[in-house]
């Protein structure tokens, strides 16, 4: 597996983990678990905002991982 396949896996991955943990957050009612949840999902989106960023870094750096 190539690079850019493996940021576009890690980027998605974190994408769907914050999106979880903010569903998490919705359905709970104990405001620790909430407040929890909310923090972790943040945490990934801010992950994900990282690994976006390398991401077009490299597809921009590297025009061989465009086509895949």
């Amino acid at each position: 597996m190539t690079t850019g396949n493996k940021l576009k896996r890690a980027y998605a991955t974190a994408e769907s983990l914050a999106g979880e943990l903010k569903l998490f957050a919705q359905d709970t009612n104990n405001p620790e678990a909430k407040k929890m949840y909310t923090d972790l999902a943040n945490t990934m989106e801010f992950a994900a905002g990282q690994l976006k960023e390398r991401l077009d870094f490299v597809l921009e750096e590297e025009p061989q991982y465009r086509e895949e």
